[in-house]
């Protein structure tokens, strides 16, 4: 079940990630990031890597096609996740740091958009349209055709309460729906940095990286 929870994280940075050159070895960039790391970071991202064995397999055979799971599948997938989340234990090297974050706070998104708020997601190919709708109504097609970080970036937030508003579905509901929207998009927005971080070479935005989730940022958003 690991399959469906990276399906979900993988169309939350699908989009950010398109934005690279396509013709840069972006990979290769990505791990020199973790050259020369501290004895104690290379003990932490071995144990990291054991925890997440299965996940990482797993997500390798995602395709570039991904559907929307089942309530079941989604449940099933979560306590994997958080299996592995528990295996890491703390971490103090601050690329794992990151890893975790991005991590948890796509489990609070998929759970409350696939929890309470499961009544608000339409079916798939009408929720889609919903957001291409929001996107182009809240961000400039300008910024979306060039790229423009910063631009997009300041929209997600926007963009995802637009898409929540859309949805016909009880305040109750609604008000999940939201809260795991909102999680959706502070997770692409540091999906985003990340990507700004590998197309530049900048290893900064990783050694300086030190949110951590808290939830009450999203149990506090109210319709």
């Amino acid at each position: 079940m690991f399959i469906v929870f990276f399906s979900l994280l993988a169309l939350a940075t699908a989009f950010p990630m398109e934005l690279l050159d396509p013709n840069e070895d972006y990979g290769a960039i990505f791990e020199g990031m973790f050259e020369n790391d501290s004895e104690i970071c290379q003990e932490e991202v071995a144990k990291f890597k054991e925890c997440f064995k299965d996940v990482a397999e797993e997500a390798s055979q995602l395709s570039s096609s991904y559907s929307f799971p089942t309530q079941l599948e989604v449940a099933g997938s979560i306590e994997e996740v958080r299996e592995a989340l528990f295996c890491t234990g703390e971490v103090t090297c601050n690329k794992l740091i990151f890893s975790k974050y991005i991590i948890e706070t796509g489990v609070y998104a998929v759970e409350h958009i696939y929890g309470d708020g499961y009544e608000c997601l339409e079916n798939e190919a009408s929720f889609k349209g919903t957001l291409a709708k929001c996107v182009m109504s809240v961000a400039s097609f300008d910024d979306i055709q060039s790229g423009n970080f910063d631009a997009i970036v300041s929209n997600l937030r926007p963009i995802a309460r637009c898409a929540t508003d859309a949805q016909v579905c009880g305040n109750t509901e609604k008000t999940a729906f939201l809260r795991g929207s909102m999680a959706l998009a502070e997770m692409t927005e540091v999906s985003l940095g990340l990507a700004r971080a590998v197309q530049t070479g900048d290893d900064s935005f990783l050694n300086d990286f030190d949110k951590k989730f808290n939830a009450a940022e999203f149990d506090n958003l109210e319709l």
